[in-house]
């Protein structure tokens, strides 16, 4: 009798959960917050080894017409893996605002659908609107490619852009030498006005 109650008793216990069960899979690793998809994950910041002020020529492609002038193009970090792209909106100042572009481990993509007006000596208004584009930084060097439509004078244009990096330097360092042309509205400007 005592063995039958034993017997009874183990079989319920296993029953209960008692026991080793060699059926259950073992728990999984931790997931460690280096992971993407796991808690206290962070995205590495991509964006800060764009920030400084980039000099080099840039080819602009206005109705058909093309003209190539070196520019600069500060580029600033708006917040993690998000730069700004300055110059675009003042042909004089190479600090005025410009487009924001989404960056990643391989490059950034320019967001569309931004837009601004200046009052310059060639166009009584223009406006600078950017449809897309997209960029990189590869050993030490931007490029950076952009297209959209400027208007001059109540004329819009399509227009392309093409820069390449040749010097960097601290951002905010820049100084205007007087020309203008130094911002990238200001080639776009000069360019689109003598349509």
């Amino acid at each position: 009798m005592k063995q039958l109650a034993a017997v009874l008793l183990f079989t319920l216990a296993l029953a209960c959960g008692g026991g080793t069960d060699q059926h259950q899979p073992p728990p999984p690793p931790p997931c460690p917050s280096t992971q993407p998809g796991c808690p206290g994950y962070v995205a590495p910041d991509y964006a800060a080894s764009y920030v400084s002020a980039w000099t080099g020529p840039a080819t602009f492609v206005v109705n058909s017409t093309s003209s190539t002038s070196t520019i600069k193009v500060p580029i600033s970090e708006v917040s993690s893996n998000v730069i700004k792209l300055h110059g675009f909106c003042s042909p004089s100042d190479a600090y005025s605002d410009g487009p924001d572009a989404d960056v990643t481990s391989s490059g950034f993509t320019v967001r569309g659908g931004g837009s601004c007006t200046a009052s310059t000596t060639s166009c009584s208004t223009f406006t600078f609107g950017v449809s897309g584009g997209t960029g990189s930084l590869s050993n030490g060097v931007v490029t950076l490619n952009i297209y959209g439509t400027v208007t001059c004078n109540g004329t819009s244009m399509s227009y392309t852009a093409s820069f390449t990096s040749q010097q960097q330097a601290t951002y905010g360092s820049l100084v205007a030498s007087g020309g203008g042309n130094e911002a990238a509205a200001g080639a776009l400007e000069a360019l689109s006005a003598s349509f």
